[in-house]
């Protein structure tokens, strides 16, 4: 049986809303997460989600978007809602993706944090869900460069090619250059100070650096950045 939390921990955990047409899967995989990760987890409905986005306060959220029957151009809208929701407290993850689906080429740039395809074990979403919840991302190596060279335009990608031409990262410390690989694997900035023998306030400091070197504004693009050039 799941212990149930108490109420000062249930206000400021975070939450977890499944959104998609097949209720009874969205109650089973909500009953998995509870058991696997003791995370509350809510079933959403169209008009709900709506009403989810409007709220203006609250906790951290992560709404699971099911890609099952879903078209491209529904998908990216829901996506976009989360994105330009009012508050900055939603992310977003994808699953029961299938291989080859035709997923929105800057999905990343759009609060996405991460993506479970269809043939993928249970326990991965479990794993993954509880991950992006720690700040982390979860995407194959695969599709972050895939979303890295379709988020592009042309100018972007051409002042990208300039600055690998003009040495890439040699810029950065080898220091720095631990650190955005780690960032890039999707490591956590706790698990990145424990790694390094370092605290955590001296990698955020460096974290700072990078994004100032490399001229990204988050740890996404960072990681983008790292799959390329590192």
């Amino acid at each position: 049986m799941v212990k149930k939390k108490s109420e000062s921990q249930a206000s400021s955990a975070p939450q977890v809303f499944i959104y998609g047409p097949l209720k009874l899967q969205n109650e089973l995989i909500g009953w998995f997460l509870q058991s696997t990760s003791g995370l509350s987890c809510v079933d959403l409905s169209n008009s709900e989600l709506g009403k989810l986005l409007n709220r203006r306060q609250g906790p951290e959220c992560l709404i699971l978007l099911d890609c099952q029957g879903s078209s491209p151009a529904a998908l990216w809208s829901k996506i976009r809602d989360i994105s330009e929701a009012e508050t900055n407290r939603f992310m977003a993850a994808l699953f029961n993706v299938a291989t080859g689906h035709q997923i929105q080429n800057n999905l990343v740039n759009y609060g996405v944090r991460g993506v479970f395809f269809d043939d993928d074990p249970l326990i991965n979403l479990s794993k993954g869900v509880s991950a992006i919840l720690r700040g982390e991302l979860w995407f194959s190596r695969e599709l972050l460069v895939k979303c890295l060279f379709e988020s592009r335009d042309n100018d972007d990608e051409a002042e990208l090619e300039k600055d690998a031409a003009d040495g890439g990262g040699t810029f950065l410390t080898l220091r720095e250059k631990e650190i955005l690989i780690m960032i890039g694997s999707g490591v956590s900035n706790r698990k990145i100070a424990a790694f390094l023998g370092i605290s955590t306030n001296t990698v955020k400091t460096h974290v700072y650096n990078i994004y100032n070197k490399i001229n990204v504004p988050n740890r996404l693009q960072a990681a983008l950045w790292a799959t390329k050039y590192l």
